[in-house]
């Protein structure tokens, strides 16, 4: 049965383009935007607005509060002219709304409609019913976990543009792997490309192959990564890193499925699923110039925003299980637990480098342990004593369950790694500011953000946030 649609708009070119949009698939009434709040009710499903003649953000952010307070379950998409009207994300979540931005395109908006039809369908779904194949119980105990799982189940089977967003460390490259092994394409290629690591004036022809003699040193015609992964999916990790360039012919291949080779003339088709990651704020680059909106509203068709290892807390035992299960099969180590002193050290920690950081410091544990169970002598010391939400020096510390050398030793690593987070933090993630202040050299600054799992990008964007 089709869900209904309530589009609500007072220009005939913008109905025209909606209903458009919308095709056979949705139960559609058209209403103008001076009949939209008092017509709305909680029987309502999707409702289209457009809110294009609204603006500045107070004007756009009353008005959803206003529909939001009548009709709370539906769900809301809005067309405003451009991003710089939008309520804060927060309370998008709240309000259950998402924003359509220039350029309004029939198949764009026809995509999201579909989205939003496809997961208030998983919504009515009974467990039994609802598709196999992920086993969300084993993978997670978390209940924001479960939500991601969820999307994740709903997206795999279709052809849709994923952009996975979360910092650094949170699984999105195993998360991109998955949607690729529940889809269709599970046994063709599955291309991971990782944007932030390929060289400025290299990123176009790795991406999308030349023909010879396009540059110098081209001496031959070589497939691009979108070549490769033909038939299967493409993984473009860190994608608000490419250049401008890489960024038009990656909007070209969503648009019309097909590319040129850097110094081809013949377009190649291309039939392949892109998942995109990045760990900053996406919307955030394309305000500052970095990143195209066309580009971002092509991605960002279905997000899937992955949380920091410190907001699923109940899953930090079970993932540290599993990597020493997996870490003990490779190494021939026989470790079938983890101690309850190490167990609370790892609950407790904030792990700034999220899972990643979870499994190197477990895996690090197996090698040092020597017993059948992780100590917590195994683990580094910072892991015993460091709190980074702790709001003082006189909270309670660990530093008691410790021998005398052990203990004063915990507290200089607790003290280092407290003056480098505040150093990184007032600086904006500055490194040359930062070892300016501190009186070191940035070699010494880097060495010691290493030996402390400390991010940059996340002082960067911790900063962004909150300017």
């Amino acid at each position: 049965m089709p869900r209904h649609l309530t589009i609500y708009t007072s220009h005939r070119d913008m109905r025209d383009l909606l209903l458009s949009a919308a095709g056979d698939e949705f139960d559609t009434s058209v209403r103008t935007m001076n009949d939209a709040l008092p017509a709305i009710h909680q029987r309502q499903e999707i409702l289209l607005l457009d809110l294009t003649d609204l603006h500045d953000a107070d004007s756009v952010r009353e008005y959803l509060e206003n529909v939001a307070g009548r009709t709370p379950s539906c769900r809301i998409l809005f067309m405003v002219h451009d991003g710089s009207v939008l309520p804060e994300s927060s309370l998008l979540r709240q309000y259950h709304a998402e924003p359509l931005l220039p350029p309004f395109e029939s198949r764009n908006i026809h995509l999201s409609l579909s989205r939003v039809a496809l997961e208030l369908n998983e919504d009515t779904l009974s467990p039994a019913s609802s598709s196999p194949g992920i086993d969300v119980g084993r993978l997670t105990r978390s209940a924001v976990m479960r939500d991601v799982y969820r999307k994740v189940q709903m997206v795999a089977p279709t052809r849709t543009t994923v952009l996975l967003t979360g910092e650094t460390g949170t699984g999105k490259s195993y998360l991109a792997k998955l949607i690729h092994q529940h889809s269709a394409r599970g046994n063709r290629q599955f291309v991971r490309v990782h944007c932030g690591a390929l060289p400025e004036s290299l990123i176009e022809s790795e991406l999308f192959g030349h023909e010879k003699g396009a540059f110098t040193g081209a001496s031959k015609s070589r497939k691009g990564k979108f070549e490769l992964a033909d038939g299967g999916t493409i993984f473009l990790d860190e994608i608000g890193t490419i250049t401008p360039a890489a960024q038009i012919k990656l909007l070209h291949i969503l648009q019309e499925k097909a590319f040129e080779r850097v110094g081809g003339e013949r377009l190649i088709p291309c039939d392949v699923r892109i998942i995109a990651a990045t760990n900053e704020d996406p919307a955030a680059l394309c305000e500052q110039g970095k990143f195209r909106w066309d580009l971002f509203y092509r991605l960002n068709v279905f997000p899937i925003e992955v949380p920091p290892l410190r907001q699923r807390t109940e899953d930090i035992l079970p993932l540290a299980n599993e990597f020493i299960g997996n870490f003990c099969q490779e190494a021939g180590k026989n470790i079938a637990a983890i101690h309850p002193r190490a167990a609370a050290a790892l609950e407790h920690y904030a792990w700034p480098g999220n899972v990643r950081e979870l499994e190197n410091i477990v895996e690090r544990a197996c090698i040092l342990e020597e017993t059948d169970q992780i100590q917590a002598e195994s683990l580094p010391l910072e892991l015993l004593a460091f709190r980074p939400d702790t709001p003082s020096m006189d909270s309670p510390r660990s530093d008691s369950l410790l021998p005398l050398h052990a203990a004063r030793t915990a507290a200089i690593e607790e003290f280092e790694r407290r003056y480098l987070w505040t150093l990184l933090q007032s600086c904006g993630g500055s490194i040359k500011k930062s070892a300016d202040m501190a009186g070191i050299t940035t070699r010494q600054l880097h060495k010691l953000m290493t030996r402390h799992h400390l991010d940059k990008k996340s002082f960067r964007l911790r900063n962004q946030r909150n300017s």
